[in-house]
């Protein structure tokens, strides 16, 4: 999605299993994050930044239920295989 109005319209109409969103696409929007979660509590949540981690962890630490924070110079495999394990049942 190219911003977060456009994501939550598609999250309203599939049940996604994860959802990845670009902290700041276009612009940081936590609201939309949180209502997000609240559409799919059981999907994984994770957002990716260019700020460092730390940074974008207090930028989403409002929003309960933020799974994971990468940082956009992972490596997309290593981006997949994060996700991949954070939905393996436990």
């Amino acid at each position: 999605a190219d911003s977060y109005v456009t994501a939550l319209a598609r999250v309203r109409e599939t049940p996604f299993d994860v959802v990845l969103a670009d902290i700041w696409m276009p612009e940081p929007d936590m609201e939309s994050l949180a209502a997000i979660r609240s559409l799919l509590p059981d999907a994984t949540l994770a957002v990716m930044s260019s700020l460092d981690l730390e940074q974008a962890r207090v930028l989403v630490s409002g929003v309960d239920g933020v799974d994971m924070v990468l940082s956009k110079r992972t490596a997309p495999e290593e981006i997949a295989a994060a996700l991949e394990r954070r939905r393996e049942p436990t």
